[in-house]
């Protein structure tokens, strides 16, 4: 992700901005350099974004790619500029990193020996505080049968396992960027909540629910749709969308396809711009974000990654009509936390930060999450949501995804006629 930008720079801006920079940074490294003023980076960061090459046998900067891109340059002085060679894992102790006093005296904190954790990029630290309370949910899963979907605008789904697992169009596995000992596989929807919004807002229908807040507004078309399967006499309201079809990418493919030139597409189209089919297109659009989902997950588990519990984060993560598609197609149940979006992502980053803690030092990652799980839990309520147990509702979803999957096929097979 960091080295085409830095690229760019090289290119573009080459005399104001890159021949005068001391160093480049990910923004969670540059807040460790900032506080410290210890240049200390992540291995989360750079394996994940630099294509740092890191596993049991080795730990380097790959020197033949960054020549082979045009930034040979980077290469001089043990590659000063983009880090060099102190590269540290996180929950490593790393004695020296202790915020400065200038750092202190701007935060507005009580002295400078205050310790600094190991960086690590926003949503692997979301999916630390996702496992912590997973594992104290369900103390008897391992880590490596929890995957996280950290969902808001966009989706990152976190998985970790024993073993290097090389999956088509999914990132990774990388080496202890998120759990010590264990590798980590990244996946990716490039459009959730922002796709959502777009289907609903650019409906003529919008108009009637504009001046709702976001959470009232949601709430009304879930009323709605509720309303409408009732007068149909359906057994669940999934079943509204039997004649329209939504295939999600209007924002291209990050996972499995790895294809940013795939796009979206609506199928059951009419003249209707009522209310009704507003809510309609609205289930479908989370019906196809939850198929993109399973397919996604069925990747991993063909390739020996076994999840037995999803951990919902984010903020879609309070949308429970969105959580029970999620259930209801994968056929696994979900954890969902009631806390607001982002308190999840900072009992993460707390957990990072106190691993480096003197008190702490040496403490286990089970360790960590016991002592830090507890008190989350005891003020924040967690939910759990299983699978409906309905054969109809299985067979329509089985059905939906057939047509997801050709859907994405005939959208392939219609850029093969054009670009013949």
């Amino acid at each position: 992700m960091d080295p085409p930008k830095i690229l760019w720079l090289k290119e573009n801006l080459y005399d104001a901005c890159y021949a005068r920079a001391a160093h480049f940074f990910s923004l969670p490294d540059y807040l460790v350099w900032r506080c410290t003023g210890k240049n200390v980076r992540s291995m989360c960061c750079l394996a994940c974004k630099w294509l740092y090459k890191y596993d049991e046998s080795e730990k380097r900067w790959d020197e033949s790619f960054w020549r082979s891109i045009g930034l040979a340059d980077l290469v001089d002085n043990e590659f000063g500029k983009i880090g060099g060679m102190r590269v540290e894992n996180p929950f490593k102790n790393v004695n020296e990193l202790t915020i400065s006093s200038e750092a202190s005296e701007e935060l507005g904190l009580c002295g400078s020996d205050l310790r600094v954790g190991v960086a690590m990029i926003d949503a692997h630290a979301c999916s630390i505080g996702a496992l912590a309370v997973a594992k104290k949910y369900a103390s008897s899963l391992k880590l490596s049968e929890i995957l996280v979907i950290v969902s808001g605008t966009s989706a990152c789904l976190m998985a970790s396992s024993t073993r290097p697992t090389f999956i088509d169009g999914i990132w990774g596995p990388y080496y202890e960027a998120m759990l010590p000992g264990l590798w980590l596989n990244e996946a990716g929807q490039s459009a959730c909540g922002q796709l959502i919004q777009h289907i609903v807002t650019t409906h003529p229908a919008y108009s009637t629910l504009a001046d709702y807040d976001k959470q009232r507004m949601f709430d009304k078309l879930h009323i709605h749709l509720n309303e409408m399967a009732e007068k149909q006499n359906l057994t669940d309201i999934s079943l509204l969308t039997r004649h329209v079809h939504i295939y999600p990418d209007f924002h291209g493919n990050r996972s499995p396809l790895s294809d940013p030139n795939m796009r979206g597409a609506v199928c059951g189209l009419s003249l209707d711009s009522s209310l009704d089919d507003l809510c309609v297109k609205y289930l479908a659009c989370l019906q196809a974000i939850a198929y993109q989902t399973k397919q996604i997950v069925e990747k991993m588990q063909e390739k020996g990654i076994g999840i037995k519990l999803i951990t919902l984060v984010g903020g879609l993560a309070t949308n429970p009509l969105y959580a029970q598609l999620i259930a209801d197609i994968t056929r696994l149940p979900i954890l969902v936390s009631r806390a607001k979006s982002d308190s999840i992502g900072l009992l993460g980053a707390s957990i990072l930060g106190a691993s480096n803690s003197a008190d702490l030092n040496g403490e286990s990652i089970d360790g960590l999450f016991d002592l830090f799980a507890e008190s989350f839990m005891d003020t924040n309520d967690l939910k759990l949501i299983e699978a409906a147990r309905s054969a109809e509702l299985e067979r329509f979803h089985a059905r939906k995804y057939e047509i997801y999957l050709k859907m994405l096929d005939d959208q392939r097979s219609y850029d093969k006629i054009m670009n013949n």
